[in-house]
């Protein structure tokens, strides 16, 4: 990302993409949820905040190796649900379909998956002729141009059986660099002739970010479901693609935003509104039945039928 702040607390539309994923989590019945950071924590806890537990990953050794970490943790759990932190636009419904399908077939291992139109970069998944799940190739692994045209791509997310997983990391052997990689599970368990099982969801879903490019493909997307989530709402964006909608934010029925307007997170917009064009709406309230054209509104509250622009600036702290 070439930042000094680290990836993961990135925003995506408001929002850093670690939050994202754990808001998505939350939702879910999942219950005790271990969030595994590097030596250098304080950023990460002070944007998280105390609904997790940590575990220090003091050696960067690999994905395996931070599952391990968590392990005093979640040694208890009898199923185990591993999520990358660069996976912003996973679904709370993905996580539920997941841990359902794992139970359902009684699997001791079920992975998210996904297919490309270009897997370049994506670890490749392996399958029989009975289509049964056998292994994963890296794309730093491929060597045949069979596997190589393979579209189908592992996301990095998983559910396993305890206490199977910690005996199965346990019995990893390293990579040439000492880490230890969860993708090498998959093989362990087709070895050893266990039930591995699948879920394929949408490519946009499991999208991840490496760079400033993929952070803004990422936020295009989430823009877009942002959107048409509050237009399904009943409200009218008359440009959607010129309308710029933050996380957290909630706008009332037959509200109608004009262009180029932009709400941050935690504003609030009341029914039968007219916002913009060229309005900012930050961290505010505004009541039912308000025209706010050509204007800035910054951490305040307007009430019901309050008419506030053109070229207004309400700074923080007002009340109108």
């Amino acid at each position: 990302m070439n930042s000094s702040l680290p990836k993961v607390l990135h925003k995506i539309c408001g929002t850093e993409m670690v939050n994202m994923v754990l808001n998505a989590t939350h939702q879910t019945a999942i219950s005790n949820v271990t969030v595994v950071v590097p030596q250098k924590s304080q950023q990460y806890k002070e944007t998280i905040g105390t609904s997790v537990k940590y575990k220090t990953q003091n050696d960067r050794k690999g994905t395996g190796h931070a599952l391990l970490t968590a392990k005093p943790d979640i040694l208890d759990s009898g199923i185990v649900v591993v999520l990358n932190g660069d996976i912003p636009l996973i679904r709370k419904e993905t996580i539920d379909a997941l841990i359902d399908q794992h139970k359902k077939s009684q699997n001791i291992l079920t992975l998210v998956t996904s297919r490309l139109k270009n897997p370049k970069g994506y670890g490749r998944i392996i399958r029989n002729d009975s289509g049964k799940i056998t292994g994963i190739t890296e794309q730093n692994e491929i060597q045949k141009k069979s596997v190589e045209s393979i579209n189908e791509i592992n996301a990095g997310i998983y559910c396993f059986d305890s206490p199977w997983i910690w005996n199965s990391l346990e019995a990893l052997t390293p990579s040439p660099k000492g880490e230890y990689f969860l993708t090498n599970i998959v093989q362990l368990a087709h070895i050893q002739n266990k039930k591995i099982g699948s879920v394929t969801v949408d490519s946009e879903e499991i999208k991840g970010v490496n760079n400033r490019i993929e952070l803004s493909e990422v936020e295009q997307l989430m823009r877009r479901r942002i959107r048409n989530t509050i237009m399904l709402s009943g409200v009218t964006l008359t440009d959607p693609d010129s309308t710029f909608i933050d996380q957290g934010v909630t706008i009332g029925a037959d509200t109608t935003i004009l262009p180029n307007t932009h709400i941050t997170q935690n504003s609030n917009i009341g029914s039968n509104c007219h916002i913009g064009p060229n309005a900012v709406i930050r961290e505010s309230s505004i009541g039912n039945d308000c025209k706010i054209h050509s204007a800035v509104i910054e951490q305040s509250t307007i009430h019901d039928n309050v008419s506030v622009g053109p070229f207004s600036h309400i700074r923080p702290g007002c009340l109108i």
